[in-house]
């Protein structure tokens, strides 16, 4: 049995062998104003693609509760201060054992994340190993988390993503179909995402039909996240020009959005 066939059993398997009640993880944070801005976040980064504001609900969040660890990783992986982000990474490897149960595993893969985005730029090997680490821990504790927990719709999408990273487009596509509710399936990130993987897959219909979609769930709010959806779709079938005008939309949305700025040296370096 191929690799990707073996893993589509195991994940329907799994699916319903786990399938319970629907909740959210119970994070440690007392704080109501802390949790809040820590959902803020998310949405801001993962619904709209605005890096900036999703910075800012973070570094709120962090001001009502500077002990919520989970909280904390997030900014670090967000902060574009590497000084910011190296002390963030010290500060969770000497407390990290404060934290137990199921946040400990979402806190571990953060970490392991975080320790990533530090490494780059610096000895390849190290980085090589480093992301093997991180998406071997993603893979393991999100799948826990999204099995666990299937109403944390942000969390579920980062499982998506480390699929993606660790088996392709079409078993991360598989799975979103499977796992996401209905409801969930019209989120903007997993839309999108959704979407970017049709166009990887050369399905570029299909994929434009979802960015449509997105950009009708999204109507009369000025965020980039459908840009950037567009530009990568655009990218993948070769036009280059569409892609640019989409990604440079986005940027002048959110001069901080990641996606975009790595999007945008590809889309350049395009002939």
């Amino acid at each position: 049995m191929k690799t990707s066939l073996k893993f589509s059993c195991i994940l329907i398997f799994t699916f319903f062998a786990n399938s319970i009640s629907a909740q959210q993880l119970k994070l440690s944070s007392t704080s109501d104003s802390c949790l809040y801005y820590y959902y803020q976040g998310w949405t801001e980064v993962m619904d709209n693609g605005d890096y900036t504001a999703s910075e800012k609900s973070y570094r709120n969040m962090i001001s009502f509760d500077s002990d919520f660890l989970v909280g904390l990783s997030l900014l670090g992986r967000i902060s574009l201060d590497k000084e910011e982000r190296k002390t963030i990474e010290a500060t969770l490897q000497k407390r990290k054992s404060e934290i137990k149960g199921d946040e400990r595993l979402l806190l571990d893969v953060f970490l392991e994340l975080l320790t990533l985005t530090n490494l780059r730029g610096q000895d390849p090997e190290k980085v090589k190993v480093q992301r093997s680490i991180a998406f071997e821990v993603g893979e393991k504790n999100l799948r826990i988390i999204t099995h666990r927990y299937p109403d944390d719709v942000y969390t579920k999408a980062e499982y998506f993503e480390v699929l993606h990273y660790q088996y392709g487009p079409k078993i991360a596509l598989d799975s979103i179909n499977i796992l996401s509710s209905t409801n969930q399936l019209q989120n903007s990130f997993i839309l999108g995402f959704a979407a970017e993987l049709e166009a990887e897959l050369g399905n570029f219909d299909n994929a434009l039909k979802m960015a449509g979609q997105l950009r009708a769930n999204l109507i009369n709010r000025k965020v980039p996240k459908t840009y950037v959806v567009l530009a990568d779709i655009f990218y993948k079938m070769g036009k280059k020009e569409d892609a640019k005008a989409d990604v440079n939309q986005a940027l002048k949305l959110d001069s901080g959005n990641i996606d975009a700025q790595r999007l945008k040296i590809k889309i350049d370096e395009m002939k």
